[in-house]
């Protein structure tokens, strides 16, 4: 009986070792779970870190205008606007002005190069587009139109037309400014003298390509002879027709506007 006792006794024992034991074991591998758990993410705090970026934006208005001398200031239409945000790879916003000469678009703030042109003239300015404000850009295109006193024009082909590969030579008095911007012979029908289609809205005015030019004679009696060809075929009316030299240059100036 003491020795059945005494075994029973040690078997206790070792029962209450090893409860102990795996009571330990257990509180370990329970800690790390519930480290885990307190650790997940909750979405509540992903919604209030949420960042919102406000765009500022302004307005560009371009006008471009044709300064015709006497004829007055007429509306270009028609014209391309290319509008290329500095320093960026963008795409360049295009836009084209419409029968009162003018173009409009709701753009982000920033530094951009404005470029207004057509077949007769560009222009090209760089601008600044503010917040809740209008950049306004004035494109004046300005015509300087001189008489051709003398043409020599041939028809070697009866065709009716100067082919672009001819030569053609003509006169303008010396004191006519012809300046260095595009260049273009304007053909006028007889007996009244207008103009079959004019302004830098219109076809027909022919490009010229000056190859050269010459001062012949002085005071009322000079001279300014010069040598072109013809961009496309030029036109000829039986000899009648009458023929002025038409050069364009623009300027853009640049204003702002709150709004």
């Amino acid at each position: 009986m003491k020795r059945t006792n005494a075994r029973t006794a040690a078997l206790i024992v070792c029962l209450g070792v090893l409860a102990l034991l795996l009571g330990s074991v257990n509180a370990g591998l329970s800690a790390p779970l519930y480290q885990l758990e307190q650790g997940l993410p909750h979405i509540a705090s992903l919604v209030a870190s949420t960042h919102t970026e406000t765009i500022e934006t302004g307005a560009i208005l371009v006008k471009a205008s044709l300064y015709e001398g006497v004829l007055g200031v007429s509306p270009v239409a028609n014209a391309t606007v290319k509008i290329v945000l500095d320093a960026k790879g963008f795409l360049p916003l295009l836009l084209e002005t419409n029968s009162s000469g003018e173009a409009q678009a709701q753009i982000d703030v920033g530094n951009y190069t404005l470029t207004v042109s057509s077949p007769f003239f560009s222009s090209a300015a760089d601008v600044r587009v503010y917040s809740n404000a209008t950049t306004e850009a004035d494109v004046a295109v300005r015509m300087i139109s001189n008489q051709v006193l003398f043409a020599d024009l041939s028809d070697v082909d009866s065709s009716g037309y100067v082919a672009p590969w001819q030569s053609i030579v003509l006169a303008v008095d010396a004191s006519s400014r012809i300046a260095n911007s595009s260049v273009f012979l304007l053909y006028l029908s007889p007996p009244q003298g207008e103009a079959l289609l004019a302004g830098p809205d219109r076809s027909g005015q022919v490009p010229v390509t000056i190859v050269a030019s010459q001062v012949r004679g002085s005071g009322s009696s000079g001279l300014l002879w010069l040598t072109m060809h013809p961009g496309t075929f030029l036109p000829l009316q039986g000899g009648l027709t009458v023929f002025a030299v038409v050069t364009y240059t623009a300027s853009t100036g640049i204003t702002f506007h709150g709004r």
